[in-house]
């Protein structure tokens, strides 16, 4: 999460962070009025008022379970497009294409690409995108 959002955050008198905790219900009749949570070290649930719910559930991209050939930046984010041209792993003679990994054929779109804005439309928008992307590499005229 960016720096700024923390402080703004952290200084919200309205606002509570929970973490450790996972939303188990959610309840309401025409609108979310309250949520259950659970404490995943101690177990205890607690129903809370709440008029909206934001989860906050990681920055982290959790790629450690690809393979090697998979290009990755220092924090692990998958390297695609450009990134993946400068890296040594990429291979081939031309240039993958803008959200292809050092893998070719093997494309990463959203929070854990290398370079991403980590916003949820922009993930949406690079997996739509993507669709051509893979239509092409797999079309018998490979780029």
């Amino acid at each position: 999460m960016s720096s700024y959002l923390i402080d703004a955050i952290e200084a919200a008198a309205n606002v509570t962070v929970r973490s450790s905790h996972e939303v188990v219900a959610g309840r309401g009749t025409s609108r979310l009025e309250m949520v259950t949570v659970r404490d995943r070290t101690t177990g205890v649930e607690e129903d809370l008022r709440a008029d909206g719910l934001i989860l906050m559930i990681g920055a982290q991209p959790r790629t450690d379970w690809l393979p090697e050939s998979v290009g990755r930046d220092r924090f692990g984010f998958v390297r695609a497009g450009a990134d993946a041209a400068a890296s040594a792993l990429w291979t081939l003679d031309r240039a993958p294409q803008p959200y292809e990994t050092t893998v070719p054929g093997l494309f990463s779109v959203g929070d854990v690409r290398c370079g991403s804005v980590k916003r949820v439309a922009s993930a949406v928008g690079e997996g739509s995108v993507v669709v051509s992307q893979l239509h092409q590499h797999l079309s018998p005229h490979d780029v």
